[in-house]
């Protein structure tokens, strides 16, 4: 057993906690919280309204931020319409 281990819930945190504990981030599965925490490489799940991501990502020395959330969003409607097309 990983000695590592923290249960899930304990890894969503605030942003306030986060600012000294990040290194960096990533928002691969918007909205999926639970998920990402469950990950074992993940030490700390930041969940946040989506007016509140400027001003963390501010927070945060990055060498490089890299924002995906306009690619997710053209990815999901070209799955929604290829799934339509399919569909008798």
């Amino acid at each position: 057993m990983n000695s590592r281990l923290v249960d899930t819930p304990s890894k969503i945190i605030t942003a306030e906690a986060a600012r000294p504990l990040a290194t960096g981030h990533f928002d691969v599965l918007p909205a999926r919280a639970e998920m990402v925490a469950a990950l074992a490489m993940v030490d700390y799940v930041v969940s946040l309204e989506a007016l509140q991501i400027e001003s963390l990502l501010a927070a945060f020395p990055a060498e490089r931020i890299v924002r995906v959330e306009a690619a997710h969003q053209q990815l999901t409607r070209e799955l929604i319409e290829h799934v339509r097309r399919r569909s008798p």
